[in-house]
């Protein structure tokens, strides 16, 4: 036989090549986005008249350092 074209079998052979979470895994990441969405949403309510606001004032709202609020947006997006 050629290539398949069972779309759910090779979703589930794409799939295969990637090691399952671990429930922890999941917790952490679950977390990480958690928080960065929770960032989102300040920034969010902060510029809603439309006006940008800075990291730091952001950053000052959310409770952490401008550099934490950084880290807090790359590990949540990489995930």
């Amino acid at each position: 036989m050629g290539q398949t074209t069972d779309g759910i079998g090779d979703y589930l052979k794409a799939i295969s090549r990637h090691r399952m979470l671990k429930p922890e895994e999941e917790v952490k990441l679950g977390k990480a986005v958690q928080k960065m969405s929770a960032c989102l949403e300040v920034k969010q309510q902060l510029s809603k008249d439309g006006q940008e606001i800075s990291k730091e004032q952001w950053a000052t709202e959310v409770g952490c350092s401008e550099a934490e609020l950084s880290q807090i947006l790359e590990i949540g997006r990489a995930c």
